[in-house]
């Protein structure tokens, strides 16, 4: 009760000074709030994923916010829709519900380069559809699919006014018919307490959180994170129950120091051995058992940095507890239907 009242202590602190520029006390966070339920559709189609998001880093301070429009059919890192996509999608759709044809072919600009996008009414088994196609994938899609779209959209551009104010106010702003938190079910959440360096690899400590679906609260997580940098800085992370297992050995490691032994410990995506010499664990990450093509990468973890990294762990719960008691700032709950 003492360590967690001495947190609660150390937490208030902290707000107290970043709320001087900031309303939300929390330095590293992302947040996305999916503003439709996309994934059930008739007969076991997906819509438009539509979500918008608040983040704020170290590298930037003052925050921004984004709306995502994604189609899951196509492949990852080349299933977003953009302006022009939109307003294509909104006449094959239209022309779909008067059942009329209709063929377009426009250019997307994806990560790492354009593909094309193919977008066509049809009539498919007994109705008139939308068939959206890129990179020899076809999406289908309901006629009022178009509707739902709009729907979700208004909801992300509400939200996204929203989280524009959160993020330059320093008491609670007040909702206005512009400017609200969207509708939906719940929220991914990823917000980082802290992070300590290794010489090479880095461990991270975070609160996460993912909506359960409907009437259902989000699932919150501690969340534990490895990660190397390079020559141009971070280069890749991975997180996941492995992470955790890797401090376990950590600590083993450097209690078989304390008592002048000798230990190491070599699993599928790691080792760590006791350096009696260096009182630290020296850790190898096999990169590329994680990484496709990349060389191992070497660590080195005392006293001083696992009691940094359990400090962190001892904040997880002052930390979630502030963002489930503000969930309601970032989205709203749909009212059930009578």
């Amino acid at each position: 009760m003492k360590i967690l009242f001495t947190l609660l202590v150390v937490f208030l602190t902290v707000i107290s000074g970043v709320c001087e520029e900031s309303l939300i006390p929390v330095e590293e966070f992302y947040i996305s709030v999916n503003t439709n339920d996309f994934m059930n559709r008739p007969h076991g189609r997906k819509g438009l994923s539509v979500s918008v998001g608040v983040l704020r880093g170290k590298e930037d301070p003052q925050g921004q916010t984004i709306t995502d429009i994604n189609c899951f059919e196509f492949p990852a890192g080349k299933r977003m829709f953009l302006k022009e996509d939109i307003k294509v999608f909104y006449e094959a759709a239209d022309a779909a519900k008067m059942g009329k044809v209709y063929l377009k072919e426009i250019d997307t600009q994806i990560f790492m380069g354009i593909e094309k996008t193919i977008f066509k009414s049809i009539h498919m088994d007994g109705e008139w559809v939308v068939m959206v196609s890129r990179l020899g994938k076809d999406a289908v899609f309901s006629a009022n699919e178009g509707d739902s779209l709009k729907k979700a959209l208004h909801q992300a551009k509400l939200g996204q006014a929203w989280f524009k104010l959160l993020l330059n106010s320093e008491k609670l702003p007040k909702e206005t018919p512009t400017a609200k938190p969207p509708l939906s079910n719940g929220y991914y959440l990823s917000s980082k307490i802290g992070e300590v360096s290794g010489r090479g690899i880095s461990y991270a400590v975070s609160v996460s959180a993912r909506g359960r679906g409907r009437n259902r609260a989000p699932n919150y997580n501690i969340t534990h994170e490895l990660s190397y940098s390079g020559a141009h800085g971070k280069m890749g992370t991975s997180s996941g129950q492995w992470v955790s297992g890797l401090l376990a050995e950590i600590t083993i490691a450097l209690e078989a120091i304390k008592k002048g032994k000798a230990y190491s410990h070599k699993s599928q995506g790691y080792s760590v051995k006791a350096n009696l010499k260096t009182k630290e664990a020296d850790v190898t990450w096999y990169l590329g058992v994680f990484f496709k093509g990349e060389t191992p990468k070497k660590g080195h973890f005392g006293v001083e940095e696992l009691n940094e990294i359990r400090t962190l762990i001892k904040s997880y719960d002052v930390k979630k507890k502030w963002f489930e008691e503000h969930e309601h700032w970032f989205y709203t709950k749909p009212k059930k239907d009578k």
